[in-house]
Order: structure tokens, then sequence, then C-alpha cells
């Protein structure tokens, strides 16, 4: 059937009308939520309560009505933080728009936490109550001071002498810079185990092993299943000479891995994957050090038979992980690497 030119043009403005009123709405229900929830009316939000708090007569009074008070912070706060949370979980990210975003999100948190927490510790009475802004601060600090460290390491990956294969080592100023920020965060909540792992990092990138793994093992004993700190423990010993306890350190991450998957009734993941390459690599070196040993003392039994020890370690973790893992994942096209080196 023909169409007319002015039935075209009367569909034309409906269709123009239609897409006005649909898009307002779309509009106000957008607005309304980024009003509601975007981080400069968080922040407002928490403030105004904190001033609240502030303007309120400090005698005694009911425990129902004190709580409600800070609970008025701690959510906008909490907000703050699960956005930020959210940014640095999702698995496709730009780190360098992702370091500006998560700062615009913490921020807040890092300046009203501490002053709510201030605030808290003026009550009289005989009524006291911790309410998490200190964790709150160290949690925004973490995020911060990892959103950096990504941008820092992606920045690295492009530049020249990442694409030679080069060490990332952060500049001077940017390794300053995260420590600034994890000490604020670990002078707020030094319970916050992975504000430990980050400053072990920074640590480690910058060949201050012996500060590094301090910081590690506190990290650890905050949390004895934290499978990434296990794993960096382990390069971290390597560094210093102590192989057998790196090797110990690598079978912890492994076995630390394995047992949270079945508890979580998932499969294995990177994690896992990563303990396994590390023990490979691990037994492959020292390998390669008998080997040379031999070469140059071919009687000495004793290293025969630790060349064939750790071959066989080799062979035993790269086997796992591609009993485990993809067979087109990048971990197994790692572990298929590694078997290339298994000779005796």
């Amino acid at each position: 059937m023909a169409l007319t030119s002015g039935g075209f043009r009367r569909g034309l403005l409906v269709s123009l009308v239609l897409c006005l009123v649909l898009g307002g709405v779309l509009y106000r229900l957008f607005a309304q939520s980024a009003g509601r929830d975007g981080p400069i009316e968080l922040a407002k939000r928490a403030r105004e309560a904190l001033e609240a708090v502030k303007k309120r007569d400090l005698t005694p009074s009911s425990t129902l009505r004190v709580v409600a008070t800070y609970d008025a912070i701690l959510a906008p706060l909490d907000r703050l933080l699960g956005l930020a949370r959210q940014l640095a979980e999702e698995e496709e990210r730009n780190p360098a728009a992702d370091y500006d975003h998560v700062r615009a999100l913490v921020q807040p948190v890092i300046d009203i936490a501490p002053l709510a927490h201030a605030q808290s510790q003026m009550e009289t009475g005989n009524f006291r109550k911790d309410f998490r802004f200190m964790e709150q601060k160290g949690e925004a600090c973490q995020l911060l001071a990892g959103a950096l460290w990504n941008r820092l390491e992606a920045e690295h990956r492009q530049s020249a002498a990442g694409q030679r294969g080069e060490r990332f080592v952060p500049e001077p100023a940017n390794t300053e810079r995260l420590y600034a920020i994890l000490r604020d965060g670990l002078e707020a909540d030094p319970g916050n185990k992975d504000l430990w792992y980050l400053r072990a990092l920074v640590g480690r990138s910058n060949g201050v092993f012996g500060r590094a793994e301090s910081d590690l093992r506190r990290a650890l004993n905050l949390d004895g299943q934290f499978v990434p700190a296990w794993n960096d423990l382990g390069l971290t010993l390597i560094h210093l000479g102590r192989f057998e306890e790196a090797g110990e350190a690598f079978t912890n991450a492994r076995n630390q891995a394995a047992a949270a998957a079945k508890t979580a009734g998932r499969p294995v993941g990177s994690d896992y994957a990563a303990a396994l390459l590390n023990l490979a690599d691990f037994h492959l070196n020292l390998a390669d050090y008998y080997r040379r040993e031999i070469g140059v003392d071919p009687g000495n039994r004793d290293n025969q038979d630790r060349l064939k020890l750790h071959m066989a370690g080799a062979a035993e973790a790269t086997k796992e992980l591609l009993d485990a893992m993809p067979s087109d994942s990048p971990e197994a096209a790692e572990a298929r690497r590694q078997q290339s080196r298994i000779t005796y």
C-alpha cells in the first residue's frame, strides 16, 4: 500500500512527539536517580547529616537516637564505597578513566569519615559505639591506591619500556603518592588486609623485599586464606634467596585457592592457576640451576637427584593446571610453554 505525503508527515509528527515524551520521562528518571545516587549528592547528604549531629545537644540521649543519627552519615558513605567497589570489580575497565572515577567517589569518604569518627567520640554518657567510620576510610584509601596502581601499570604496558618487556617500577613521585594513600588508610584501619597487600606490591616493585615480606605477613596474619598474598610472598622470598620457603608459599596459595573454590562450589580460577604457574616456574628455575651445577661437576649425585625432583615438581604442577583449566585459556597456554622446558 502506498503511503501519501500527508500520511508520512502525520506519522513523522506522531513519532517525534512520542520520542520527546519518552525522552522526557527517561530524562526525569535518570536525573532523579543520578541526583539521588551521584557522588556530589551523596557527599552532600553525608555532610548535612554530620552537621545535624554537631548541632545536637551532646547530653546523654537514647541509644536509638544516637544510632539513627550516625546511620544517616554512614549510609551515603557506604553507597559511595559500593559504587567505587563495583567499578573496581568490573571485568572490562579503562584503568586511566577508572582512577578519576574512583577518586571522585571515595574522596568524600576520606574527607568526611574521620570527621564523623571524631564527632562520635565526643558523645557523652555511658553509650559508646564504633560506627565503622575508620573502616570506611580504610576501604576508600584501598580502592584509591588500587585504582592508581592499575592506572600506572596500564601506562607502563603501553610505554616503550613495557613493550620491551621491562619490569614495572613506579616513578619515585608515584611511589610516594601510593605510600601516602596507603599510610593514610592503615592509620585509619590497620586491620585492612588489602592495604597491607597493596603496600607490599609497591615495596616489591621497588626492590624493597624485606619490607614487602613484612607487609605480606601482616596481611596473612589477618587472613591466612588470602591467596594473592601467598603468591606474592613466594615471589618475594625468591628474591630474598629463601627458596624452600618460597615453594611452601606457592603450595599454600594453591591449597587455599582449591579449598576456597570447593567451599564455594565453583571451578578453580585465576588465583589457583597463578599459584600453579608460580610453583612450576619455581621448580623449573631451580632445575636450571642444578643442571648448570651438574655441568660443572657431572659426578655430583645430589645435584642429579635435585634436578629430577624439581623436574617432577614442574611436571606435576603443569599437569594439574591443564587438567583444571580450559585448554584455550592463557593459563593453559603458559603451562604448555612451561612443559616444553621440562627436560632431564
